[in-house]
């Protein structure tokens, strides 16, 4: 079929966004020759479109002065948000000129579980709660700033863990904790095996530990490159949500849950049959044959530029995210580039990596002037 063919638009859905659906055409065209566009968007209610009318990039604006306006502001002035348990009573304390280091608990935490179903309940099936993995004592970057403080404002979180074994240093970091009051440090020891073989690489003990955590809590699992673009709460009423990545397999850098969801189960009794040598097998390989298998237990938006573009959209070009509810950076790849991504560099990176880091900085993805 051809690509002309396959981009064409349903008439009762709003207008498409160019870049996107190029994209999903090529894909769709190599997967299926006779898949069409109808379920482009889904019907989310009060859907609206970010980012301004306008994806010329050749307006510029004027832009804060992040040292002098932004981040003016000195540990001193830190607050901190403190879940606080009594025996018959749970309640947030806040604390003013916080010089301490975060709040800590231990994993699992029967106080924030308290925390979440007293205190954290808005009405949705899928807690607000965000969480994070940081394993290994490692510098925190403009890129995890971005990812954090993104999550921090745009889904408006009543709680955020982070999970780790030594916490994050470096200034972006010291900024992270003046500007987000509800950040919780839950001391954990990265996992070493699984179904009793050893884990060799990071990212596959944090492949697991991400599903203990929300088989244990529910809530939105946000990878350190992960950048949200909007609430999602369009999908806090499903039991269980991930989108499928560019390749096709399904991305587990965002999840959403509910405490003990059904998938969770399924994905975890498939680690007994764990590779240690083997890279995406167990996570996103089998997210996808788990997806297949068992439709029924997960909410699979199946257009991936929802959430996941194509990486070399983010370094080489200005995709339009106007319809996006977040963006997965894919670090590894790009660490030479991300190496110079920071609060000076980003005002004039014409490329949408720069254009989400202002949208997020500054409310506003135009080029500084």
């Amino acid at each position: 079929m051809k690509l002309q063919g396959l981009m064409k638009a349903n008439r009762n859905r709003p207008p498409e966004e160019e870049s996107c659906d190029i994209e999903y055409a090529l894909s769709k065209a190599k997967i299926n020759r006779s898949a069409t566009m109808d379920n482009f968007y889904p019907a989310h209610k009060n859907f609206v479109s970010i980012g301004g009318n306008n994806w010329t990039f050749e307006v510029t604006k004027k832009c804060l002065d992040l040292q002098f306006t932004i981040f003016n502001r000195s540990m001193e002035e830190r607050r901190q948000i403190i879940p606080v348990c009594r025996t018959s009573e749970v309640y947030f304390e806040t604390k003013f000129n916080f010089h301490q280091p975060l709040p800590e608990f231990g994993f699992p935490s029967q106080c924030l579980q308290r925390a979440l179903q007293k205190l954290c309940r808005d009405g949705f099936l899928v807690p607000n709660v965000l969480h994070y993995i940081w394993f290994g004592k490692r510098h925190f970057d403009f890129v995890h700033f971005i990812s954090f403080y993104s999550g921090y404002k745009k889904q408006k979180p009543c709680l955020i863990f982070l999970f780790a074994d030594v916490l994050p240093y470096g200034h972006w970091w010291n900024y992270l904790l003046v500007l987000v009051p509800n950040i919780m440090y839950i001391k954990v020891n990265q996992p070493t095996e699984i179904a009793g073989k050893r884990i060799k690489y990071v990212q596959h003990a944090a492949d697991i530990f991400r599903i203990w955590i929300l088989k244990e809590y529910g809530g939105i699992y946000v990878d350190t490159d992960e950048i949200l673009l909007r609430s999602l709460d369009d999908f806090r009423d499903s039991s269980y949500t991930m989108g499928l990545a560019h390749d096709g397999s399904v991305g587990s850098a965002l999840i959403m849950a509910v405490k003990n969801a059904p998938f969770l189960s399924k994905w975890n009794e498939s680690y007994r049959s764990f590779h240690p040598n083997e890279w995406g097998n167990n996570s996103v390989l089998m997210a996808r044959t788990l997806a297949t298998k068992y439709p029924k237990l997960i909410n699979l938006q199946d257009h991936h530029c929802v959430f996941f573009p194509h990486g070399n959209l983010l370094y080489d070009s200005n995709y339009k995210w106007s319809h996006s509810y977040a963006i997965h950076v894919y670090h590894q790849d790009r660490m030479d580039i991300l190496n110079q991504y920071d609060g000076t560099t980003i005002q004039t990176l014409n490329n949408t990596l720069g254009a989400v880091g202002r949208y997020i900085l500054y409310d506003d993805k135009e080029l500084c002037a």
